[in-house]
């Protein structure tokens, strides 16, 4: 783990909020809209992905994400290895334990994002590439795309 403390997660959070993706900046009132259908499931850590988040409508009980933990002088001192998205497979048990009824949807833009939809905790994956393209999952996202004759996902 790399040593921090709040202060720099502060100053972290102010260049993340200046660095989102332009499609999800135009698309603000939509994720205003539909919040209460959005959950963010990040490796990342609650303390610098809520921040950024909120401005788009998503709640604090909407992000699953790492948690860090403190020390009184507010440096980092660990994190909580009993969080599942710090443990291998963690976003397929973060999104089974929603236990969310109807259709679920994953757009990720990395491998581990994809498979919550092998695993079958969700029933579409769509590949966000916008930022960069993780090469396994941007293989997977160009698997489906041909295999499926043309469908974005199956």
């Amino acid at each position: 783990l790399f040593k921090t403390d709040k202060d720099f997660i502060q100053k972290l959070v102010s260049l993340l909020k200046k660095s989102i993706s332009p499609s999800i900046v135009r698309n603000k009132e939509f994720f205003k809209k539909h919040s209460k259908q959005i959950y963010i499931i990040s490796g990342g850590f609650k303390d610098y992905v809520i921040p950024v988040v909120e401005a788009y409508g998503i709640e604090k009980d909407h992000v699953l994400a790492n948690d860090f933990k403190f020390d009184s002088k507010g440096k980092v001192k660990g994190f909580n290895a009993r969080n599942f998205l710090s443990q291998k497979g963690g976003k397929i048990m973060a999104v089974k334990s929603l236990k969310l009824k109807g259709e679920v949807l994953v757009v990720g833009d990395g491998y581990t994002d994809y498979e919550i939809r092998k695993s079958g905790a969700a029933s579409k994956f769509y590949a966000f590439t916008e930022n960069r393209q993780d090469r396994q999952a941007g293989y997977y996202f160009f698997w489906i795309f041909f295999r499926g004759r043309g469908k974005i996902c199956h």
